[in-house]
């Protein structure tokens, strides 16, 4: 194992010496990557294996790079493992900057450690860990070129000792904002299902941290947590500054929502034990242009939500209760405060508190649709974000408005929408056809001998952070309906096409390591270069029923 954890390690920090947070880094990564894969000597028999997948970005076009091991499929086989990373890492300029530190120095691990001890000298466990010569730190050491190293060279590993099962090694890129990366290889991907390849796992090799300060446990997470934004469009009732009590000021009453939903544990999920991150407020915006005494009459937001079950309407009709028990508290607050003010005062203030309507988009488009009849040209027209709104979550709240303008609106109203980025949950526990798969990561879990100062392999049900693995274990549009019904803007969610989808369990067995996305990202040399080789082969053992070696 030793000459292969040095190829890994020696990959690693070539490729954190790549600034991957840009479009040209990307595809440098993209290249880079695809000239290793090369020296594999499968693929330099057989060059068309390995190929680069373009994909846009805003104005930038990227690479995935995608690689077919296919020698088994050539006898017969048809049986095929995905493993999978991503090469792009998220910015650098305002974590970095801040410290005064240059830009190159993210992404040169063998000077970063310096750094770190002189800007944080209080921080002793990372001094510590530093001294000890056991971690490698850089701008996506952990998250995740340290996971792409060691896709590699188990790919070769693998390809060059007779593994029985076909291998795809697919290296994304974007997987850090829209996942464009994924969602532009699924094509290559059903083609290949198409031809007869069946898939068994999609196996990431994201990174894992500890989950609490004194987690030491390592992870392989047999599903991924699904994400969306629910959008909140408020209307008020405008009223002067000094008769606050004679309208619904809907600046407020956004923040009284956002403020009962934020960490709200009503609205988390869970699945044997684990549980959801509650949700959390993103942007508020009350749309003040210019300074005035007259309340806001609009005031529009968005909510993070992670869930782990396809109940999506469930869920939004949840989250509709809610807001209106917020909106009910709100005006009940004010109700009260009126009283006392009046009581205090010996005054007669006016008051008109009404209390607002919750709707969903779907119900907001519908009454359009009824109030223009057949005319659809001009339907349509409203539901077209404006020229030149190309942020997707401005141009959904945009249309929100768009249509909720042409009702003419009068009494204080709440518009709920779904806004993009959308990331679909699966898990292997939920799923009877994945019972052999989930049996054999709690195997390689059981397995798996850990040291310090990672503890043992422990299996859970959901990968934490959004993932590429949404994008392979899609559900079917009835389940996808609710959303698509209260996105204004649908094709902003981005799904893949129907005739593109996969529905392939997914795993996610990586690198283990501390503050990711942070100034002190690092990830664990004996882990990555031992550890993980040794579980995934363990794992990858366990799925083929035939003994796959470790490397000498």
């Amino acid at each position: 194992m030793e000459a292969f954890g040095q190829r890994v390690l020696e990959l690693t920090r070539e490729l954190v010496g790549i600034r991957s947070d840009t479009p040209a880094g990307q595809r440098e990564m993209a290249a880079r990557l695809q000239r290793e894969l090369s020296t594999i000597s499968y693929f330099a028999e057989h060059p068309q294996q390995v190929q680069l997948v373009k994909t846009c970005s805003g104005n930038d076009e990227l690479h995935s790079v995608i690689s077919i091991h296919r020698a088994p499929f050539e006898t017969g086989a048809t049986e095929t493992i995905i493993l999978c990373g991503h090469i792009d890492t998220v910015g650098v300029d305002k974590h970095f900057t801040k410290y005064g530190a240059d830009e190159g120095l993210p992404f040169e691990p063998d000077r970063l450690p310096d750094w770190l001890r002189q800007t944080f000298p209080e921080n002793e466990e990372l001094h510590e860990e530093l001294a000890s010569g056991d971690w490698l730190c850089g701008r996506g050491a952990l998250d995740m070129k340290g996971g792409c190293a060691v896709a590699v060279e188990l790919l070769r590993h693998l390809a060059e000792n007779g593994f029985p099962w076909n291998i795809v090694l697919l290296l994304t890129a974007d997987e850090e904002t829209e996942s464009r990366g994924i969602k532009s290889a699924l094509p290559e991907l059903k083609s290949l299902a198409d031809e007869g390849f069946d898939f068994k796992l999609f196996l990431n090799l994201d990174y894992t941290s500890p989950l609490t300060p004194d987690d030491s446990n390592s992870y392989i997470y047999t599903g991924t947590i699904g994400k969306l934004l629910l959008g909140i469009t408020v209307y008020g009732t405008e009223t002067h500054a000094g008769a606050p009590f004679e309208g619904v000021n809907a600046a407020a009453l956004l923040a009284a929502i956002v403020a009962h939903l934020e960490g709200n544990q009503k609205l988390t999920q869970h699945v044997k034990g684990e549980f959801t991150p509650p949700p959390s407020t993103l942007s508020t915006d009350a749309r003040q242009k210019e300074y005035g005494v007259t309340t806001p009459a609009i005031a529009r937001g968005y909510v993070n939500l992670f869930f782990l079950h396809h109940t999506h309407g469930e869920y939004l009709r949840l989250m509709a209760a809610e807001v209106r028990r917020a909106c009910r508290l709100h005006l009940q607050k004010l109700g009260r405060r009126h009283r006392r003010m009046v009581a205090k005062g010996n005054l007669e203030i006016a008051r008109n508190l009404i209390r607002p309507e919750v709707v969903h988009f779907s119900v907001l488009k519908e009454r359009l649709k009824q109030k223009l009849g057949d005319n659809n040209d001009e339907f349509r027209a409203v539901l077209e974000p404006p020229e030149g709104c190309n942020e997707p979550r401005e141009a959904c709240l945009a249309v929100v408005e768009q249509v909720a303008g042409r009702l003419d609106i009068a009494r204080p109203t709440v518009v709920l929408s779904v806004l993009p980025p959308f990331y679909a949950p699966y898990s292997m526990v939920l799923h009877e056809d994945a019972q052999g798969l989930l049996a054999a990561a709690r195997k390689t879990a059981r397995a798996s001998r850990g040291g310090r100062p990672v503890g043992r392999l422990m299996q859970r049900h959901f990968y934490p952070y959004i993932s590429d693995m949404s994008f392979v274990c899609l559900p079917g549009d009835a389940k996808l309906t609710p959303l698509l019904q209260d996105c204004p803007v649908p094709e902003s969610l981005e799904l893949p096409r129907p005739e593109h989808r996969l529905r392939v369990p997914v795993a996610n067995l990586g690198p283990w390591g501390k503050d990711a996305h942070r100034v002190a990202e690092r990830v664990h040399i004996p882990f990555l270069a031992g550890h993980l080789p040794r579980a995934c082969l363990s794992l990858l053992t366990e799925i083929t029923g035939t003994r796959v070696p470790e490397p000498d």
